[in-house]
């Protein structure tokens, strides 16, 4: 088995160390005192310890010292020198494996192999269970000789996969490391991938105007907050919570497969709106707004639709309006084709028109609260007008009888 050893040459001069003549010097191996080499040299000319024989076949692999110390010819000794050489099996060297562990568990150790002097090394530590966050990877190669190289680290984050979007702002202007006294939480709702937050922020019961340090924080639809945003706001107004919520528009009857409508007045200051309801319907469409629409309202006892406004500030007390369910017939109806009302939504002047052959016989006309507000039986049978004009704001129910056929129409008054 081949070996080699590298040494440092080193050229000493006489005088350097020593007042006198430097007539020798001895030197020994790692620790071992006890195995020094003498040598002397002839005095004046310049010491050259290049050419000591390590007895490297008896040592093991891998670094080691070498020490000496000069004499001169008045036996003063200089102070000890040192110099590091590596002794290590000659080539070729291969790699062939290595292994890698996570963060400071080292006692999980995975091996893998590679195959070549060089290799580019992808290591896969993905469904390892490791917390979101910032890990840390060590990883150390072995060659063919059986040689472990150092240990090596790779930062890297573990993130869910995407798509990732923003369900929750927070801000604050306290400067302290935990729980803020000034902090904000607004919801996003719907989630976003992108949010322009400056358009989202109100500075609420906030003590101070004027330019101001504030906080941002995002949190994502994986639990994962983001990072920390410092920005300078100049602050013009310290805001409050929204107005308060009127009264909901809509009907309390609500007849079984129906599509139901209810609203509210919007509010100044109000960002979003929060509505319950009966856990039988679903929610048609967007449900954040003014006005809310369920559908496929099967069966239930009773009930409440409330809303609430909110914004960064605060949040209003809810508007309540009783439901209950009716199956009587007047709201079951589709509207037949052929019938259609217009213009709608109006102040008060709708036209019914019916360009089917069937004449029409009577139209009832039902407030929110399931009231009869008209009850009319007209001469003219395909086209004829509603007058609402003295009824106040809000949706009715037109109920259309042509023979056995009954179609329910909606309009909405708005003086």
């Amino acid at each position: 088995m081949n070996m080699r050893a590298g040494i440092i040459a080193l050229l000493l001069t006489p005088g350097l160390a020593l007042a006198q003549n430097i007539i020798g010097y001895e030197y020994w191996i790692d620790q071992d005192h006890a195995d020094r080499v003498a040598t002397t040299t002839p005095p004046g000319e310049v010491v050259d310890i290049g050419g000591i024989n390590i007895p490297y076949g008896q040592m093991t692999l891998g670094p080691h010292r070498i020490y000496y110390r000069l004499h001169d010819d008045e036996g003063t000794w200089s102070s000890v020198l040192s110099r590091v050489f590596t002794i290590e099996r000659s080539g070729p060297h291969e790699l062939n494996g290595g292994e890698y562990w996570i963060d400071q568990d080292d006692a999980e150790r995975t091996a893998f192999a590679i195959n070549g002097s060089s290799a580019n090394i992808v290591l896969d530590v993905t469904g390892s269970g490791l917390a979101m966050g910032t890990h840390r990877v060590n990883f150390r190669l072995r060659d063919t000789h059986g040689h472990w190289g150092s240990v090596q680290s790779r930062l890297f984050t573990q993130v869910v996969d995407g798509p990732h979007e923003l369900v929750l702002l927070r801000y604050w202007s306290e400067q302290l490391e935990t729980s803020p006294t000034d902090m904000i939480e607004v919801a996003i709702n719907p989630a976003l991938p992108v949010l322009d937050v400056i358009d989202e922020i109100e500075f609420c019961t906030w003590s101070d105007t004027g330019n101001t340090a504030v906080f941002f924080q995002l949190l994502d639809n994986h639990e994962q907050w983001g990072s920390v945003i410092t920005r300078g706001i100049d602050i013009d107004l310290v805001a409050t919570g929204p107005d308060a919520v009127g009264p909901i528009t809509g009907f309390s009857l609500v007849g079984p497969n129906s599509t139901v409508t209810y609203s509210v007045t919007i509010v100044p200051g109000a960002a979003t709106y929060t509505w319950t309801y009966p856990p039988e319907w679903t929610v048609l469409g967007d449900s954040t707004g003014s006005s809310i629409t369920f559908t496929n309202v099967d069966a239930f006892f009773a009930g409440e639709v409330t809303v609430t406004a909110s914004n960064a500030c605060g949040e209003t007390s809810p508007s309540t309006l009783p439901v209950q369910f009716d199956d009587t017939g007047l709201y079951a109806q589709n509207a037949a084709e052929g019938i259609k009302v217009y213009p709608n939504p109006a102040a008060g002047q709708f036209i019914v028109s019916a360009s089917n052959s069937a004449p029409i016989d009577r139209l009832t006309i039902h407030n929110a609260t399931g009231q009869l507000v008209q009850d009319l039986r007209p001469t003219q049978t395909d086209r004829l007008t509603l007058d609402l004009s003295d009824e106040a704001n809000g949706l009715y129910t037109v109920r259309i009888s042509q023979g056995t056929g009954i179609t329910k129409l909606q309009v909405m008054v708005q003086h």
